[in-house]
């Protein structure tokens, strides 16, 4: 009688196994996922959601952008946060800056300026927008807070109050925390004067694995408002929920669903996390270009017709 024995390996066979999967190949993509909501007290007056998201991903490259209208002007601001968003992502997807943010070296030299360009080319883009419905820019008022990624280099910018939270080896933290004046509701605006010069602001990091951008609006329920810190609890759970197979429908039930927010304002949220993929198998080639936005405002512009004609009576 012949006695087989399964379950049990010789450590040669287990050396071999460990060396072949230390040869599967492994490439790490970011998985992305994001959502914006009209806030309690925008619903209760009739009116839509300020806020704007986009995000974008070409192989193992991300951007993400998330913008607050201004509520003083709000319905027109938000003509304002889609189109810095759609603006910056569109641009960042583009072949001429896919070579340039290549051609940034592990260091990030050269980055900042890349992230300056593409805020330079958002307030471009809402000029023109401003000038062809015929309205002064200040009724666009937007703020602007963007990432842009590969593995191994994140460069990040942003004017106004939003929210960055990134995860590294060491922790969460919120980066690019706007300093606030004695007049805590104010904020900077891409069209304001000397909003480059008071407020932009950048930050390049080599070490990220995980990154969230966030409006105003969620503030109070992931950061401690009077530091700005990161409720890390909140970042980990959604980065779990993210990495689970959350898609963007999900996050946008779950942002409506959440509860004493303090200020009752629009919600918005992108989150992206690195995660590795088996190259082994089939499917696993360069990946199509992916980019998801929030719709465009829900109350449009007049046509630059009609605007003349209100111009003109």
């Amino acid at each position: 009688m012949t006695i087989r024995v399964t379950g049990h390996r010789d450590s040669a066979e287990q050396a071999n196994d460990a060396t072949a999967a230390a040869e599967v190949p492994l490439e790490r993509r970011w998985s992305v996922g994001g959502a914006s909501v009209t806030g309690r007290a925008h619903v209760d007056k009739g009116l839509g959601c300020d806020d704007a998201f986009a995000y974008g991903t070409r192989d193992d490259f991300v951007v993400a952008a998330v913008a607050d209208g201004a509520g003083s002007v709000t319905q027109t601001s938000a003509w304002g946060s889609y189109t810095v968003c759609d603006g910056v992502v569109t641009d960042a997807l583009s072949q001429w800056f896919a070579k340039r943010f290549a051609a940034v070296d592990g260091a990030g030299r050269g980055a900042d300026e890349l992230m300056r360009l593409l805020f330079d080319e958002a307030l471009h883009r809402l000029r023109s927008r401003a000038d062809y419905y015929r309205q002064p820019v200040g009724e666009l008022a937007t703020t602007l807070s963007v990432v842009i990624a590969r593995p191994g280099l994140a460069v990040l910018g942003q004017i106004g109050d939003g929210v960055i939270a990134v995860e590294r080896a060491t922790g969460v933290e919120t980066v690019l925390i706007e300093e606030k004046s004695e007049y805590a509701n104010l904020t900077w605006f891409v069209q304001s004067d000397n909003a480059f010069a008071e407020s932009f602001r950048t930050y390049t990091a080599t070490d990220i694995t995980a990154f969230a951008l966030s409006t105003d609006g969620m503030s109070y329920k992931i950061t401690d408002v009077a530091t700005g810190a990161a409720f890390v609890p909140f970042f980990e759970g959604a980065w779990s929920s993210l990495a689970a197979g959350f898609r963007d429908e999900d996050f946008a039930r779950w942002l409506d669903g959440i509860q004493d927010d303090q200020t009752d304002d629009d919600k918005t949220l992108i989150l992206a996390r690195l995660a590795q993929i088996d190259r082994s198998g089939s499917g696993c080639e360069a990946s199509p270009m992916r980019r998801v936005s929030s719709r465009w405002p829900a109350i449009s512009p007049p046509s630059p017709a009609a605007a003349e004609r209100v111009s003109e009576g």
